[in-house]
């Protein structure tokens, strides 16, 4: 018998011997000694829903702590992921409400926020004294490519949650949850008057916040 073969973990009563039956799939035990009953095969799907979250995470580049469970993991990526899709596409819909500069009267949409703003700021000091110089010039927005990149990675996230068997409620569940703390996170933030350059660190710290938020109450739970 090959010692990598698994077998069933029931002893016979009388020898004390283990079972050399096969156990039943993502089970400890064979058909004979208790494999179909209702509790095993919970046990068992729940090791393959398990393995399947290790799997997707791993997909994903992701390697989750090792008290928190992988589809929790899964969960949890998902909801910062759209936390942050719902912070970027609002800085992208205020920018694309801007009117562009106007020069005479006239609006030039060439230097709208959408295709046109700063790509470098270079500040210390250099040979012939203290340097602050901010470039701009015309390229699609960072708000604009960081959000792309987001709703892809949210897309991602998404496709190895379901293929690691969470159910599409649960993620419809998740999305309104996100969205409902990033609502009242934002309103938060909005009453602080926060200046440009700290509002522009809220698509990268929302994400934390809900990291932590998501870690506390599953521990609570």
């Amino acid at each position: 018998m090959s010692e990598d073969r698994k077998i069933c973990g029931a002893r016979n009563r009388t020898t004390g011997e283990p079972c050399q039956r096969s156990p039943m799939m993502d089970s400890t035990r064979c058909r004979t000694h208790g494999g179909r009953s209702p509790q095993s095969q919970k046990a068992a799907s729940e090791r393959r829903e398990r393995r399947n979250a290790l799997r997707q995470l791993s997909i994903l580049g992701e390697v989750p702590e090792a008290n928190v469970d992988p589809t929790q993991a899964l969960l949890e990526l998902v909801t910062q992921k759209h936390a942050q899709v719902h912070a970027l596409r609002q800085i992208v819909s205020e920018l694309e409400a801007h009117e562009g500069e106007s020069h005479d009267g006239e609006v030039d949409l060439r230097r709208h926020p959408m295709v046109w703003g700063l790509t470098s700021h270079e500040k210390g000091s250099g040979v012939h004294g203290p340097i602050d110089k901010e470039t701009e010039q015309a390229g699609a927005s960072i708000w604009l490519k960081l959000l792309q990149e987001a709703e892809d990675q949210l897309a991602r996230y998404t496709t190895a949650a379901l293929k690691a068997g969470v159910e599409q409620r649960q993620l419809d569940v998740t999305e309104r949850q996100a969205a409902t703390f990033y609502s009242a996170i934002n309103r938060i933030l909005d009453s602080l008057e926060l200046t440009t350059e700290q509002q522009a660190r809220v698509p990268s710290v929302v994400p934390g916040v809900l990291r932590q938020f998501a870690a506390s109450h599953a521990a609570m739970n």
